[in-house]
């Protein structure tokens, strides 16, 4: 089969807001500049910048912040054409600082953000047959109709032969009630061919007390590889 594209990465697409004075707490921060975030866009980002051909379904805001998101994105190269644009909520915000050498504090504005409306008919004509990689991420799952979406879209592209990679993106401030974090995750891996997540993410989706423990849980569903991200 020819492939029109290599990934879709599919998911959040927001705006990060980080402070321009390094070392200084968000409650002492005078400026920000403005980028474009999200797991799924990194990925989108930084495959493309790559060399890849890559495709972004998301849904955002129809404001003027939104406009420079999806033009930030047309520029990099992104096929954006089957983002969608939500009237009733605003793209979201995530607001951080830089405290080096280790500390991010970081702050979600995302009260009923538009990616996570992201609906059935926004991906009814998404070419996934068309796709090598379907790249979705954890915080898809936190609410619906994203989640409904998101396991749809996994399922289309499994069935058309795609390798799909989930990446856990664990953050605990997105979710409504933690405590169906888990089996949320783990009801989705059966769709997923590489599930990608730091220890501590792998042992949250697996509620099991140590990574080797969790990761052979996760690999009696996933179909490929579970990849742990360790280091800095």
């Amino acid at each position: 089969m020819t492939h029109s594209l290599d990934i879709l990465s599919l998911g959040r697409l927001a705006v990060d807001l980080y402070a321009n004075e390094i070392g200084v707490t968000l409650a002492n921060v005078k400026s920000f500049n403005v980028y474009v975030g999200g797991c799924p866009t990194n990925v989108a980002v930084a495959t493309r910048r790559l060399g890849l051909r890559v495709g972004m379904v998301s849904c955002i805001g129809t404001d003027g912040l939104s406009d420079g998101v999806l033009q930030f994105m047309a520029q990099e190269g992104i096929d954006v054409s089957h983002v969608a644009r939500d009237s009733q909520h605003l793209t979201g915000l995530a607001f951080l600082s830089i405290i080096p050498p280790d500390t991010f504090p970081l702050v979600y504005y995302r009260p009923d953000p538009a990616d996570l409306y992201l609906s059935l008919d926004d991906i009814a004509h998404v070419p996934f047959e068309q796709a090598r990689v379907l790249f979705v991420a954890g915080t898809n799952l936190s609410a619906d109709p994203s989640r409904a979406t998101t396991l749809t879209a996994m399922q289309r592209a499994k069935q058309a032969g795609a390798t799909v990679v989930m990446d856990i993106d664990k953050r605990p401030s997105l979710w409504k009630d933690l405590r169906t974090f888990g089996v949320t995750m783990r009801s989705a891996l059966p769709l997923v061919d590489i599930c990608i997540g730091t220890e501590d993410e792998i042992t949250a989706a697996a509620d099991e007390a140590t990574v080797e423990e969790a990761v052979a849980l996760l690999l009696k569903s996933v179909s490929t590889a579970v990849a742990v991200k360790r280091g800095g």
